[in-house]
């Protein structure tokens, strides 16, 4: 009877442990209709550090992924790594239905420009599109011609998920 009592309660301490290590996983898969990678943001700075978010949705829990790529710094007096950050946010309902409804409005305002330039960076969209993924890049989106070049949307989402992200604490910024 102990045994078998003991044995019970270790299968329930089991499945509780994987349901729960499941749920800390995000779920990113890339072949899901609804669920899976929703979407990426590439913003590549030209004089400061990389950053990549992604929003992953699952049945039960959605996450955004961040990461901040510090490159090497080379000097007369020193060398410096380069670094990268990373952080894995589990989001609340409130939380992820905020990312939806700006996501949906960057993908639906958002229009592809022609405009370049040597300083500033270049955000990179990557939207799901059914299975695949579609691919929109915009120099600078966050300047001040962002509403002129109806790139506001894209604007607010990036700097929403800079928030979320807790990666200004190393240094990680917009331009």
């Amino acid at each position: 009877m102990i045994k078998t009592l003991c044995a019970l309660v270790f299968a329930m301490t089991c499945v509780l442990f994987v349901g729960k290590s499941l749920a800390d996983e995000p779920n990113c898969g890339k072949t899901e209709l609804f669920e899976g990678l929703m979407f990426e943001l590439s913003v590549q700075n030209s004089l400061d550090s990389d950053l990549l978010f992604r929003f992953c949705v699952g049945e039960h829990e959605s996450f955004l992924l961040s990461e901040l790529e510090q490159t090497a710094v080379v000097s007369e007096r020193s060398i410096i790594p380069g670094v990268k950050y990373q952080s894995k946010v589990r989001l609340t309902a409130d939380v992820k239905s905020k990312i939806d409804d700006l996501y949906k409005n960057a993908l639906l305002r958002s229009r592809p420009d022609n405009i370049q330039g040597k300083d500033g960076s270049i955000w990179c969209f990557r939207p799901k599109s059914g299975s695949s993924y579609a691919e929109l890049c915009y120099w600078s989106p966050s300047s001040a011609r962002s509403n002129e070049r109806a790139l506001q949307d894209i604007a607010n989402l990036g700097e929403y998920l800079l928030g979320l992200s807790g990666l200004q604490a190393h240094g990680a910024m917009l331009q």
